[in-house]
């Protein structure tokens, strides 16, 4: 139980830290209004990682912090990371996880998946002037940025998160 919880703690430190990285470098980080979604490529190494369980969690509450601070329709990019987390997490058991080529293939998929998650629920659900243009024009060249910094990103978490110093559950964690 104690496992599970300094675990909890710390990926919830890291989810901070990158909300702030994010945040405040955004304008370093921009190339000609495109910027990664470092939130996304966390959910995906959380899923890749330590699978369905932790991949939803950790989509869960990445997307509920994208929800409180922008000003899409609530639960939207909840759902959307809960979902990446699932599905991520479902793949993990299918494809050797550690091949850098595959890392950055599942993130540059996940990003155009989560786009594509977005502009539906929001032309569904929402009267919205976002169209498939839009996602063409910034969704495909923010999977590309994605993929490009996939890499350093999971490499950086590699050294971060302490994933192997917690010794497993039925649940995975």
């Amino acid at each position: 139980m104690l496992n599970k919880i300094l675990l909890f703690l710390w990926v919830a430190s890291v989810i901070c830290v990158i909300v702030i990285f994010q945040t405040v470098l955004q304008k370093i980080l921009d190339i000609r209004g495109i910027f990664p979604d470092l939130l996304l490529v966390f959910v995906v190494y959380s899923a890749l990682n330590k699978g369905i369980e932790v991949g939803m969690v950790t989509g869960f509450f990445c997307g509920s912090i994208i929800d409180s601070l922008s000003l899409s329709p609530a639960g939207l990019n909840m759902l959307s990371m809960l979902m990446l987390g699932y599905f991520v997490g479902v793949l993990r058991e299918k494809i050797y996880k550690d091949k850098p080529f595959n890392q950055i293939l599942i993130v540059i998929i996940s990003t155009i998946v989560y786009g594509l998650i977005i502009t539906i629920f929001i032309k569904v659900f929402h009267s919205s002037n976002r169209n498939i243009l839009n996602f063409l024009t910034i969704g495909i060249p923010e999977a590309i940025y994605n993929g490009a910094i996939t890499l350093p990103v999971f490499y950086l978490l590699d050294k971060i998160l302490p994933w192997k110093r917690f010794k497993p559950t039925i649940y995975g964690y």
